[in-house]
């Protein structure tokens, strides 16, 4: 297929100072998430720490508010910090995600979190230590306790593998923005326990920040994701579609150590099955595709296909904890959040869940692999042309 072209991008190194976060504004949410790739078996697990002030979650609380009995909920709602831990390995398969008041979130260094952070208490905490190691090199160390799930493990960046496409922001809708960085590769050591049993997660990493100014179903109706590690190439790219259909995604590549950007990504579902719940379509093949650029105007071509099976999809009803009448209010009024993830590739649930990497530079082929694993991610937050039965 034809690979989208447009204005070059850089891939601009993120200083080794840099915390990442910017935990500013009205009604913005942001998230890190942290990607291993187990050496051992492959899949995948991810840890996320989310902060959210999103504007249905203030149409919640004002509904609730009317309600007596509803204080616990008002609570949750405004805001929200969330730990989040999802595992899927050919022998383990786990997700847990533990809302907390906006407070349970603290950054240290007076708010910016340089040498880390702290979320949650007790029996559902995460407490993440960021060093500067080796002159520009990134460590974390994360410990993480989230009820049958325990852990330590470190996630070491090397100098320049933190990147952002441009200047790190995607301007959207009205003065609205994404910011971004990509963390494309990492070396993860330790050992996750779930339900008393270990399971090693030591082998490559990636790390992804991502702020949206406003609620994230006001700047994209369609979100497509994608986190992929192989031997030769490493893949960020978040990509979506408007509420007026305009199309908006940056993607960053790692090619056998150089890095490469692209500010225009297609992100194609090429066949689905209709979510009886959400009517939304599940995708179960498709294809992400860009042309990336690196200093000096170097320039490759990828794509990426993946094929999936509905049956292993992890679908997540972001309003699932709310009272029933309140979340058909919002899903009618505001937005219908649905999220469908899959693992592909090396360590995925089934032989039939793929993914292809190709690379050309110049039209010849530089790196073509079939034993990577990725994360693909399918969001909806309205609905569009397309995206429902």
């Amino acid at each position: 297929m034809a690979t989208p072209r447009a204005a070059t991008a850089t891939a601009t190194p993120v200083p080794a100072d840099d915390a990442l976060l910017i935990h500013k504004g009205s009604g913005y949410s942001e998230a890190l998430t942290w990607y291993l790739y187990p050496e051992s078996g492959g899949g995948l697990a991810y840890i996320q720490v989310a902060y959210s002030q999103v504007g249905y979650l203030r149409f919640a609380i004002r509904i609730l508010a009317m309600i007596p009995t509803a204080e616990t909920f008002i609570v949750s709602l405004s805001p929200i910090a969330q730990i989040t831990a999802y595992v899927s390995t050919p022998t383990t398969t786990y997700f847990r995600s533990e809302n907390h008041g906006g407070t349970a979130l603290f950054l240290n260094d007076g708010g910016t979190g340089a040498s880390g952070f702290s979320c949650g208490k007790g029996s559902s905490k995460i407490t993440v230590t960021r060093t500067r190691i080796n002159g520009d090199d990134v460590q974390y160390t994360i410990t993480l306790a989230l009820h049958d799930l325990a852990g330590t493990y470190t996630f070491t960046q090397p100098a320049g593998a933190m990147v952002r496409v441009n200047d790190g922001t995607v301007p959207v809708l009205n003065g609205a923005y994404l910011a971004q960085a990509y963390g494309l590769r990492a070396a993860v050591t330790g050992t996750l326990q779930i339900q008393g049993k270990d399971v090693a997660v030591a082998g490559r990493g990636a790390l992804v920040h991502q702020y949206q100014s406003t609620a994230p179903y006001k700047l994209g109706a369609q979100w497509g994701f994608l986190a992929y590690q192989g031997a030769e190439c490493a893949i960020l790219s978040i990509s979506g579609t408007t509420p007026t259909g305009a199309p908006f995604g940056t993607l960053a590549i790692d090619v056998k150590g150089k890095r490469y950007a692209a500010s225009t990504v297609a992100f194609r579902i090429d066949a689905s099955e209709v979510d009886p719940e959400s009517k939304y379509a599940v995708a179960t093949r498709g294809v992400v595709t860009a042309t990336a650029t690196a200093d000096g105007g170097d320039t490759v071509e990828v794509e990426a296909r993946f094929a999936m099976d509905k049956r292993h999809v992890r679908r997540i009803n972001v309003l699932s904890e709310l009272p029933w009448l309140l979340r058909k209010a919002i899903q009618v009024l505001v937005s219908k959040p649905y999220v469908y993830q899959h693992v592909v590739g090396h360590g995925a649930q089934d032989v039939g869940e793929t993914i292809e990497v190709v690379v050309k530079k110049g039209g010849e082929e530089v790196v073509r692999e079939k034993d990577g694993t990725a994360l693909v991610e399918v969001t909806y937050t309205n609905p569009i042309s397309g995206s429902q039965a």
